[in-house]
């Protein structure tokens, strides 16, 4: 009896040991552009960033896709680098400058930053990415940035999720965020309207005055004697007179602010925690320990 107890108690204490424990690590993800309206043959620049990032942050991963109707380049052509690399920001700061590589042919390891645009391997996405960086982000950070070109045929509307990045998830130490997700819309304005700049439109006001009159004179005469004789005589004076003042000219400055549309889904998921939380399992099994061995001297003598 007291050999199958202790038994049951060294099985449950070494499950509790393998059995993952989970906690929350939260981050929002994030897509900006430095205009959100544009005419085509037009620059628009597009961030992706994280914010609120709750622990240190060492790898991120997730799919990207873009309107290909909108865009002349693809995302490989798109990419901003600066000296071969990617460089990771914090404001004015450069925290990484990351190696990178499209499709390589070898490892990965080789590389910081991996793109796969290879749509029949990655569920008909446009790109996947796996970024791994040398120096881990604690706070709100840019890691990547695109310049696309509006096409000259564009159609002239307001594209929704025209940029989208999905199923992001992004690694601290052993723990995981759940799945995360941003897009952004672009909306496409004619050539010859103004598209998110500071302009000003001068518009000519003229006012003009018109005075209309009206004289209308009737005049009937009616004579009867064994014969009929009707004599009517209408006379109609119309006067039409426009008298237009000179015009004034109006100056209005209407000034347009560049918006930024940052569209955000933080990841809901709980993923699994790190070898950090190992003392619980630890404190269990001493506990257990002890109970195995009280009832071991409590029937040792059966």
């Amino acid at each position: 009896m007291k050999k199958k107890l202790l038994l049951v108690y060294v099985f449950v204490a070494f499950v509790l040991l393998c059995t993952n424990v989970y906690a929350v690590v939260t981050m929002n993800v994030g897509l900006t552009a430095d205009k959100t309206s544009v005419k085509p043959g037009e620059e628009v620049v597009v961030t992706v960033n994280l914010k609120n990032i709750s622990n240190p942050v060492s790898s991120v991963e997730g799919y990207i896709n873009i309107d290909e109707d909108v865009f002349k380049e693809t995302i490989k052509d798109a990419l901003v680098i600066k000296d071969n690399k990617i460089e990771v920001t914090s404001g004015s700061t450069v925290l990484n400058k990351l190696s990178y590589a499209f499709d390589p042919t070898s490892t990965n390891a080789d590389y910081d930053v991996v793109f796969n645009t290879k749509k029949e391997t990655i569920e008909n996405n446009d790109c996947f990415l796996v970024m791994d960086l040398s120096q881990a982000i604690e706070n709100s950070a840019d890691i990547l940035q695109f310049k696309f070109t509006v096409k000259d045929n564009a159609t002239v509307k307001k594209v929704e999720d025209a940029i989208k990045i999905e199923k992001v998830v992004a690694t601290s130490a052993e723990e995981r965020t759940g799945e995360m997700s941003a897009t952004l819309d672009i909306n496409v304005v004619k050539a010859n309207e103004p598209a998110e700049e500071n302009n000003t439109v001068n518009n000519t006001v003229n006012d003009t005055e018109n005075t209309n009159k009206n004289t209308n004179t009737n005049t009937n005469q009616n004579t009867n004697t064994n014969k009929n004789t009707n004599t009517n005589a209408n006379q109609n004076t119309n006067k039409n007179t426009n008298n237009t003042n000179s015009a004034n000219n109006v100056n209005n400055t209407v000034n347009n602010t560049n918006t930024n549309k940052d569209n955000t889904v933080a990841g809901s998921n709980i993923p699994a925690a790190g070898a950090g939380f190992i003392i619980v399992p630890i404190i269990i099994f001493a506990v257990l320990a002890y109970i195995s061995y009280n009832k071991y001297i409590k029937y040792r003598g059966i």
